[in-house]
């Protein structure tokens, strides 16, 4: 028995080698009890109704863990809906999820952009497109109008990284400590940082994955014994 926790992947149509270690993984852990995705699956999404022809791919690799998938919204596919989650088998969950692992510990699962709280720019514009009215209104814009607004934002995105420092886009201490002293837990799982790594403090762990690369990623995988915190190289099926 063991779970798959993963995160940052960031697929899009243009990088067809990023789909492809993503399916090299499923394969390489088909018996996986559970997945979880949390958040950044996609480099955007436009929404339950896109039509790309990459998507039904993708929809058709995940049938064999229909019932298996736990999906969790990232800073860029928060449009995510139940219909998508409907189609493939896969349950959505909250910002912010509590859960028994294998071990019998008690764990908090989030993205970890709520996290990074010295960048008060992005809270801004996060507090913005987790609107639900904001939502509502970019979806009823024609898809190919909502493509476009992607792009358009992911551009806006990494021109307002580029000028930022590592430390303002990491988590906040106090941040963390306050999430995890609210849902009174000593364990916590997220991404969103792309600096993985295992994080011991005197009376919590932060566990963090790893974003997605041609060369490889760090997922995490949790049995009955404990965690681990895995470097997989792109290309190699164990």
């Amino acid at each position: 028995m063991y779970w798959l926790f993963i995160s940052d992947l960031h697929l899009e149509e243009q990088r067809p080698d990023l789909t492809a270690f993503f399916f090299q993984v499923l394969r390489t852990y088909k018996n996986a009890d559970r997945v979880f995705i949390l958040g950044d699956w996609f480099e955007s999404w436009i929404g339950d109704d896109d039509d790309a022809p990459w998507l039904q791919d993708i929809v058709e690799r995940l049938a064999p863990f229909r019932g298996k998938l736990y999906i969790m919204h990232g800073n860029r596919d928060f449009l995510i809906s139940h219909q998508w989650c409907d189609l493939i088998g896969a349950q959505l969950l909250p910002e912010a999820f509590k859960l028994q692992l294998p071990n019998g510990s008690e764990a908090l699962l989030v993205h970890g952009d709520q996290l990074c709280t010295g960048d008060r720019e992005y809270q801004n514009y996060r507090s913005m497109v987790r609107n639900p009215q904001w939502q509502q209104g970019i979806l009823g814009q024609p898809l190919e109008q909502r493509r476009l607004l992607a792009h358009m934002l992911r551009q806006q995105s990494m021109q307002a990284i580029s000028g930022k420092s590592v430390q303002i886009m990491d988590v906040e201490s106090s941040a963390v400590e306050q999430l995890m002293q609210l849902h009174q837990v000593s364990l916590l799982i997220h991404g969103h940082t792309h600096r993985p790594a295992v994080h011991q403090r005197h009376h919590y762990q932060r566990w963090v994955l790893g974003d997605w690369t041609p060369e490889g990623t760090h997922i995490l995988i949790a049995h009955p014994d404990g965690m681990d915190l895995c470097r997989h190289i792109a290309g190699s099926d164990i």
